[in-house]
């Protein structure tokens, strides 16, 4: 489980594209406020951000977009200021890539039977996130997005929030038994005949998990300081296995803690805590 905290994002200057509205609002971290391109041409819709130091990063999310299916991206960083030395390039990928690694929960004739990537339909349950982890923490200078979805019904482009980290993950994972929830929001009120009204809202997700095998230094200097430093208020993302490539938009969460659980030395050089992730929507 990788835990991205400090948004390295707002600390950077955004550029680049057309943008109708302001990239600024990539800073804002209420979904409901977003960066839309003046139109869907590729030169509209890319961005760079940039410090005035180099910065440490492997994970980077954008978790909530107005995204299609056929969207590709590319992220490049560089070492250098001048952006002239690549220290990363993803190449041209799909946003929403493959999600099924066989045909065999397709039924044949299926819309997604030859690419087995996600349909709209299904796409649209998690909001078009996208999310990037990489192997391991880079040093960059700049990170160029570029994104290609000329297509887009909308006939724009439309971000929520960038979220750019260098993320934690214990040397020991989190123990068997994490429990990703989604929790229901709709509200249903009963007749008196019986009948029930329903007014359907977009559940909220959550995720439970432990560590068990945290050495002394990661107990306190990781997670006890991050709790400090987040309280139940800061955003997060959090990306449970990031080696699950065709579940990452399933599993991965823009969100907050829902409580502060602290450190438990449990036995000599071994400390335990408990997670409780709540989704931002």
């Amino acid at each position: 489980m990788v835990i991205a905290s400090e948004n390295l994002a707002d600390q950077g200057t955004l550029s680049g594209g057309d943008w109708a509205l302001p990239l600024a609002n990539l800073q804002d971290r209420s979904l409901a406020v977003a960066a839309q391109s003046s139109d869907a041409t590729p030169a509209s819709t890319r961005l760079t951000v940039a410090w005035d130091r180099v910065i440490y990063w492997r994970v980077l999310a954008i978790p909530r977009s107005n995204l299609s299916r056929e969207a590709t991206i590319r992220v490049v960083s560089y070492r250098d200021e001048a952006q002239t030395e690549q220290a990363y390039d993803s190449g041209e990928v799909y946003v929403f890539p493959r999600m099924y690694t066989s045909t065999a929960p397709l039924l044949w004739g299926a819309l997604n039977w030859w690419d087995g990537r996600p349909l709209e339909k299904t796409i649209a349950l998690y909001r078009r996130p996208y999310y990037l982890v990489l192997p391991a923490v880079s040093g960059a200078r700049a990170i160029t997005i570029e994104i290609a979805d000329p297509d887009n019904p909308d006939g724009h482009v439309e971000l929520s929030r960038l979220f750019v980290s260098s993320g934690w993950a214990a040397e020991w994972n989190i123990s068997w038994g994490a429990s990703p929830k989604p929790q229901s929001r709709s509200l249903m009120v009963e007749g008196a005949g019986g009948a029930r009204f329903y007014d359907r809202r977009d559940p909220r997700r959550t995720f439970a998990a432990q560590h068990r095998f945290l050495t002394q230094q990661e107990a306190w200097e990781r997670v006890y300081d991050l709790q400090m430093a987040v309280d139940v208020v800061d955003d997060l993302v959090v990306i449970p296995d990031p080696a699950d490539t065709p579940n990452l938009m399933r599993r991965s969460m823009y969100c907050t803690l829902a409580k502060l659980d602290g450190v438990e030395p449990y036995a000599y050089g071994l400390n335990g805590t408990s997670w409780q992730f709540e989704e931002i929507l």
